[in-house]
């Protein structure tokens, strides 16, 4: 069979003992939240039993001791995605969605970045409140959705566009959801996932060159400095990501779909030499240097993690961070074995799935995939599907769900919170959305 060589056989030999809490059961729910370790739980476990940690914001010894975990948790990471200090800063959030959050909150599209200018200028000192674009892909998570709410009276349009549209000169109005009268050049944002969290499609990377480089025949009718969110979410938990490859100017993710636990902690990469274009209002306890209660004056510590990271971080959560790498390592081998396991288990399912029938002839499944599962690069682990009775019915997906518990199975179903690629794959327009919302 094709692409035996990518299964971790390794795998069977751990699995009762390092997840016991699979015994009778099948669980294929990675896409929504993958599985901590027993190993990794212990060991996270034995360090807080073992270890006095307090507050980073404080010179104790044990707030020193929290401070220089966190510091050493916040290398092994960017050296996880092949990168630096130099080049990135990693900012802790409370997952991908916050992270996608402070990037809309804080983005100027006003200004054309230019050297010298300060990172936390203040608004009454951009030139143009209403400039530039935002445009992300309609097969985007609903936390994308989400920043074209913050962004609406910030941009001079706002885009959403297929795949097949991002080549096209001239986009056709039905994708433009926002444009002032005149269209002002500024900074400009696209957004996209490098992997679909619906279909498991993984986008091409080399798309950061070229948004960066004005490459795509969309960006004609709307100019300016681009720069790239890469939702990297679904792809980081089962394949590798090479920020020393490709370079995007923000990319934002959540640890508990990489290594199950800590839940609640996620993180912003923010690439250096983008950081002045984030201008940050709001400030909270330990992001500022200097600041007076008595009258309007305050200083953002320099350090930009210091800055975005408002209250105290969740230290211990982050300390459990370590752990997880240290599975994904001795369980997973590495991110590229990681990745060929999991693409043959679902190719594996993908193509049984594909050929089954009912008596009557019609297929058992309609399965939404792009490609046919014949290259781990562009294919994640995701296989998507609806079920079909005997007589061509669409069995709901309530129904599967409820079917599926009886066998102690656990699936995800509905749309993943990804409701650009059910109307991409179902077919599904505003209009559906709006009349299913009214009957329901």
């Amino acid at each position: 069979m094709a692409f035996v060589n990518m299964y971790n056989v390794e795998i069977e030999s751990r699995r009762d003992n390092e997840f016991p809490q699979l015994k009778g059961c099948t669980y294929v729910e990675h896409i929504g939240a993958t599985l901590y370790s027993k190993s990794q739980i212990e060991a996270y476990q034995q360090e807080l039993l073992s270890n006095l940690y307090g507050n980073p914001h404080s010179r104790s010894e044990s707030s020193r001791l929290s401070t220089d975990a966190v510091d050493q948790i916040r290398f092994r990471l960017l050296e996880h995605f092949n990168t630096s200090q130099e080049e990135y800063t990693l900012v802790f959030t409370a997952n991908c969605t916050a992270a996608l959050k402070t990037i809309a909150e804080c983005f100027s599209f006003s200004q054309p970045l230019e050297d010298g200018d300060e990172a936390n200028d203040a608004p009454s000192q951009m030139k143009n409140s209403q400039s530039g674009c935002f445009c992300y892909l309609l097969d985007n998570h609903t936390s994308v959705q989400g920043m074209r709410e913050c962004l609406h009276d910030k941009t001079s349009a706002i885009l959403c566009l297929p795949e097949s549209e991002l080549y096209n000169k001239d986009i056709s109005k039905s994708f433009i959801l926002a444009q002032q009268n005149s269209y002002n050049a500024g900074n400009c944002l696209f957004v996209y996932p490098a992997q679909s969290n619906f279909s498991g499609r993984k986008y091409p990377l080399s798309w950061i060159e070229a948004i960066r480089n004005q490459e795509l025949g969309f960006q004609n009718q709307f100019t300016g400095n681009w720069f790239t969110v890469l939702d990297a979410a679904a792809l980081v938990c089962t394949s590798p990501l090479d920020l020393g490859v490709h370079k995007p100017d923000f990319v934002t993710l959540s640890f508990y779909k990489m290594f199950g636990f800590p839940t609640g902690l996620g993180a912003l990469l923010v690439k250096n030499s983008s950081a002045a274009l984030l201008k940050k209002t709001y400030f909270g306890g330990g992001t500022v240097a200097a600041s007076s209660a008595t009258e309007r004056f305050h200083v953002f510590r320099p350090n930009l993690a210091e800055r975005f990271e408002d209250g105290t971080i969740p230290f211990l959560d982050i300390i459990a961070v370590r752990h997880g790498l240290d599975a994904l390592k001795t369980i997973g081998g590495s991110m590229e074995r990681i990745s060929g396991h999991t693409f043959y288990i679902a190719k594996y399912f993908h193509h049984k799935l594909a050929h089954l029938h009912h008596s009557s002839g019609v297929n058992v499944a309609e399965i939404y995939t792009i490609g046919n599962f014949k290259d781990p690069e562009t294919q994640g682990g995701v296989v998507n599907f609806n079920l079909f009775r005997a007589n061509g019915d669409y069995i709901g997906f309530a129904e599967v769900d409820r079917l599926a518990q009886l066998y102690n199975i656990h699936l995800r179903t509905g749309c993943f919170c990804n409701i650009g690629a059910c109307q991409i794959f179902l077919k599904i327009s505003s209009e559906d959305i709006k009349s299913n919302l009214q009957v329901s």
